[in-house]
């Protein structure tokens, strides 16, 4: 495996949380409290509601002196205006777009960041597969037309998220993917633990780093004894 490999990590607190109704109230209250740090990496942003939402409590953090960084991707935000992009630059927010759109880099203009992830005061991390759009959550209604989950963590694993973000934050800002420096992380995939309290470990996907998380899965599936439960919008053959 050609890129750096985070270690498993015991003593977290997962929460799964199901469709947006239910997590990004729950995303807005941690903004809402964060006292130093907030980060946010995400791949589509679009104007509406949830994106007002979303701001809004970015921008009363700024205010209050609590630093803000958000990474979002150039494609995927391109139905996020430039009167959101100025409320939230305007209050002091961090805000970078990852790898923007250039038809001088031609084929590279698909290389995209799909994460999506929220960490708070690098305490709490929300993971997992929404954008920030009305399809996800509108204010005041308790359903969503599209089905996502996020889960919350605390706990050690939230320093690696910390780390993940930071790496692609600096790499940004230069305009290179992120090549992990050789004192981080580990170099091959580690063991599966027996058992142990909260265990968890990062698993990412770039361009170096593009077979963690499917060799993550199949070592999941061959180590089940009693079922197996998978879910999951894409399920295509690959190379």
């Amino acid at each position: 495996m050609s890129g750096a490999v985070f270690p498993w990590r015991s003593a977290n607190r997962f929460e799964l949380l199901i469709d947006g109704p239910r997590f990004f109230p729950q995303m807005l209250v941690g903004i809402a409290r964060a006292e130093h740090q907030v980060d946010l990496e995400l791949y589509l942003v679009e104007a509406g509601a949830c994106a007002e939402a979303m701001v809004q409590a970015l921008v009363h953090a700024a205010e209050r002196g609590v630093r803000v960084r958000c990474l979002f991707d150039d494609y995927g935000s391109l139905a996020f205006t430039l009167a959101l992009r100025k409320r939230l630059t305007d209050a002091g927010v961090q805000l970078r777009f990852y790898n923007r759109l250039s038809w001088r880099r031609w084929v590279r203009n698909l290389y995209r960041d799909h994460r999506k992830l929220l960490l708070i005061d690098q305490a709490t991390a929300v993971v997992g597969g929404t954008g920030v759009t009305d399809e996800f959550w509108t204010p005041g209604q308790d359903t969503a037309d599209w089905h996502e989950v996020m889960v919350q963590i605390n706990g050690p694993l939230v320093l690696d998220w910390q780390a993940l973000f930071d790496r692609q934050w600096h790499a940004n800002a230069a305009r290179r993917a992120w090549k992990p420096a050789t004192h981080f992380g580990l170099p091959r995939l580690p063991k599966v633990p027996a058992t142990g309290p909260g265990l968890g470990r990062v698993a990412y996907a770039d361009a170096r780093q593009h077979r963690d998380i499917l060799q993550s899965l199949i070592r999941a599936l061959n180590s089940s004894r009693q079922r197996i439960w998978l879910a999951t919008p894409y399920f295509l053959p690959t190379w």
